[in-house]
């Protein structure tokens, strides 16, 4: 029998931020002893003043080169051949494969140490700073088994195919190949979906990715005394291809009051095309309605007016312009059947506004006389944890004016203070 495996090796580049793990502090020792510079590395003595306006991310001007190489020469005396190295901030990063990544830093003695030792994946290759963050790029080999193939020399000229066991130990020396210099700078998605280094006006999609989200709008009705409630809660799916499906409770809210109660309510299902810089989608629900009545009130002798609540099937339209977590407009609608026509349910709109890349500024507001509910509000969302994907909390506090009226004399509008949370999985 003859057995033949067949087996690939795969190199894979990644990018990762330093600040992302924490530092490996390096006390002095024999093995990394501090390391003088030499005179010719030192700058020439400046004012105080010039001194203060240098800048503190680059060595002194005309001993950039000296300084350089004084620092290769530590880095050699502390076991390390630098692929890359980056001066930053009055330090010195330097790429030293297998053994990470090696921070020096200049001491007040002109002295150079070995401040900090970061690891990384594999081997660092190469060292770059986008948005104030330093990035290293690097690389590592794996195997990845192919399939087998089985042949029995007992059958001339047939063959079978087996499964075999996966080599439980990989060859013990290792194969490193490095990716092209400065491929993870042109395209950091490739190796992040959620680097450091995306626009924020317009982030890369994320797929595979549930989201849970729900906020309440407490308001005070003005017209009567009491207390009162809208809310919403919302179950999202994005595919890693470009669909989404969601569940939704929107409008849900309701008042107790002196005078007289009220509620509304809707729910829906939707799916849709979600695209990195805009989504579409349909749906379909029921949503509590009310209709209007006129009559005359022969007691009273004057016309009065009440309202008739009732479910009605619902279709649901909405629409995305921009990128979930950027600049962005969404605006969504209902419309509610009855028993005679279609009738408008509601509409809701959003405007999204990024400040940063954990922070946005929100407005929006929506409502309708069918629906029997109002709001308008402005929001401060804030990604308070995580890098916009698994694992991701927003919090978003908001003020405004909210309401629920289902009868004409019914419940009025109140300023509100509102608060909504969504969590990503």
């Amino acid at each position: 029998m003859v057995v033949t495996l067949l087996a690939a090796w795969v190199t894979t580049t990644q990018a990762q931020p330093l600040s992302a793990e924490p530092p490996s502090l390096v006390a002095p020792s024999p093995a990394s002893p501090p390391y003088p510079l030499p005179a010719r590395a030192l700058p020439a003595a400046t004012p105080p003043a010039a001194a203060h306006a240098a800048s503190p991310s680059a060595p002194a001007q005309g001993t950039e080169a000296t300084l350089q190489d004084a620092v290769r020469a530590a880095l050699s005396h502390w076991g390390c051949l630098p692929s890359d190295l980056l001066a930053y901030q009055q330090r010195w990063y330097a790429a030293c494969g297998a053994d990470g990544v090696f921070v020096v830093e200049r001491r007040e003695d002109d002295v150079l140490v070995l401040a900090e030792r970061r690891s990384v994946p594999g081997r660092a290759q190469s060292l770059f700073v986008r948005e104030e963050v330093v990035w290293v790029e690097s690389t590592r080999i794996e195997a990845h088994p192919l399939g087998e193939f089985v042949a029995s020399a007992a059958t001339a000229g047939s063959t079978s195919s087996a499964p075999l066991a996966v080599p439980a130990e990989r060859p013990t020396r290792p194969v490193y190949v490095s990716a092209p210099a400065g491929s993870l700078r042109r395209d950091a998605a490739s190796a992040s979906q959620r680097g450091a280094t995306y626009s924020k006006l317009a982030p890369p999609r994320v797929g595979r990715l549930l989201t849970v989200e729900g906020g309440i709008r407490p308001y005070l009705p003005m017209r009567s005394l009491g207390v009162a409630l809208l809310a919403d809660a919302t179950v999202t799916y994005h595919g890693e291809r470009a669909w989404y499906v969601q569940a939704q409770l929107f409008p849900l809210g309701a008042t107790a009051t002196k005078d007289t109660d009220a509620s509304v309510f809707g729910f829906a299902a939707s799916v849709g095309y979600d695209h990195p810089y805009f989504a579409v989608g349909l749906g379909v629900g029921a949503l509590r309605r009310g209709q209007f009545h006129f009559d005359f009130d022969p007691i009273q002798r004057r016309d009065r007016e009440w309202i008739e609540h009732s479910f009605g099937f619902s279709i649901t339209q909405s629409l995305r312009v921009g990128a979930l977590d950027g600049l962005s407009l969404t605006v969504a609608n209902a419309f509610v059947l009855d028993s005679e026509r279609w009738r408008y349910g509601y509409f809701d709109l959003t405007i999204q506004v990024p400040l940063n890349r954990q922070t946005w500024l929100t407005a929006g507001g929506g409502g309708a006389e069918e629906a029997g509910f109002l709001y308008a509000e402005v929001g401060l969302r804030r990604l308070v944890r995580g890098d916009l994907g698994s694992g991701s909390l927003f919090v978003e506090p908001s003020v405004g004016l909210a309401g629920i009226d289902n009868r004409i004399e019914g419940v009025g509008p109140g300023p509100m203070v509102g608060c909504h949370l969504e969590w990503r999985k």
